[in-house]
């Protein structure tokens, strides 16, 4: 008689095959579990080290061009009028009210015909603006302000808004906010610009009015310090330059010329944000009647004697600052363009 076939053989033999595939399986699961886990740890390294340099990378690839206005001492009339169209026609993201807007004991007239553009304004208070507490509280609400002085980022461009009205005092709350301010803004790796801006002038050829030597002095050298690249301002009807200036501790009124380009100002090369230093503009007109000059200072390179406001454009993925002022003609008074 033959042997019974052996069940219990086939059976361990199928059970072994079973068993080893599903080993295979689990294994190639297992290890590519452990790869998976592996480079999630790695990247997450990576990332947390690489952070500010991704930002920056993020920033330089992918910043789009914007532009912003800056005129002061508006008043409420026809070249008023004319300016802010000429403005609106620019579509700039951004409007500097650089102070002194109504010159009447209410703020109703110019907050009329600012209207169209007012969501893009950001003002600073000048001396006709607070000769009374209603006026002022009407553009301190209107333009939803707690305080004189504050900032804001757009893109990669800081802008610090100051007052030139309260006491000039070193250690006052506005000090310590704008050095602070300024600080943090200059070690910002998402921030490559510092537009500062005011309404009393710093530095200006003979005019109407002398610059105020005491917020000139007290303030100038936190500008150099920290990097700042523009300085707007109006309070003199007219529009004014000046090329990149050093603070002069020696001669304050004298202050020292760091580029005597005229219009190209290379800084790509700079090693730190104190070896570059500000342009001083002067934009005073928005529509109030127009001062003249007497004389040119000497660190000044243009002057223009008429209406009109200053258009800025970050161009070249933020690379790029250039400055132009557009006269209410539509002819350009003048341009600069500073490279990063």
């Amino acid at each position: 008689m033959g042997h019974p076939p052996n069940h219990r053989r086939r059976n361990l033999t199928h059970f072994n095959v079973n068993r080893f595939f599903q080993f295979v399986s689990y294994a190639f699961r297992y290890k590519r579990a452990i790869v998976i886990l592996l480079l999630s740890n790695v990247a997450a390294v990576l990332i947390v080290a690489f952070l500010p340099q991704l930002i920056s990378a993020y920033y330089a690839e992918a910043t789009p061009d914007f532009s912003f206005a800056a005129a002061g001492d508006w008043g409420c009339n026809t070249s008023t009028r004319i300016t802010l169209d000429s403005i609106r026609s620019n579509n700039p993201q951004i409007v500097l009210g650089l102070g002194d807007f109504s010159y009447n004991t209410t703020a109703d007239c110019w907050l009329g015909i600012v209207e169209p553009i007012y969501k893009n304004m950001k003002i600073v208070i000048g001396n006709h603006d607070d000769t009374n507490p209603t006026k002022l509280h009407q553009y301190m609400n209107h333009f939803g302000l707690q305080n004189q002085y504050y900032s804001f980022n757009h893109q990669n461009v800081h802008f610090l808004a100051m007052s030139t009205e309260p006491p000039i005092v070193n250690g006052s709350e506005q000090y310590h906010f704008v050095e602070d301010d300024l600080s943090r803004a200059s070690s910002n790796k998402s921030i490559s610009w510092i537009v500062v801006y005011f309404h009393r002038p710093m530095y200006g050829s003979p005019s109407a009015h002398p610059p105020v030597a005491a917020f000139r002095d007290l303030y100038h050298p936190l500008f150099d310090k920290y990097g700042v690249d523009l300085v707007l301002y109006g309070h003199n009807h007219n529009y004014e330059r000046t090329y990149p200036i050093e603070y002069n501790a020696t001669r304050p009124s004298s202050p020292l010329i760091a580029d005597a380009s005229q219009q190209l100002y290379d800084e790509t090369k700079t090693i730190s944000s104190t070896d570059h230093h500000p342009i001083f503009i002067t934009a005073g007109t928005a529509g109030r009647s127009i001062h003249n000059f007497v004389g040119k200072a000497p660190y000044v390179v243009g002057q223009y004697e008429g209406y009109g406001f200053l258009s800025v454009r970050v161009t070249n993925s933020g690379h790029t600052m250039e400055g132009a002022f557009y006269a209410n003609d539509g002819a350009v008074k003048d341009r600069f363009s500073i490279e990063k």
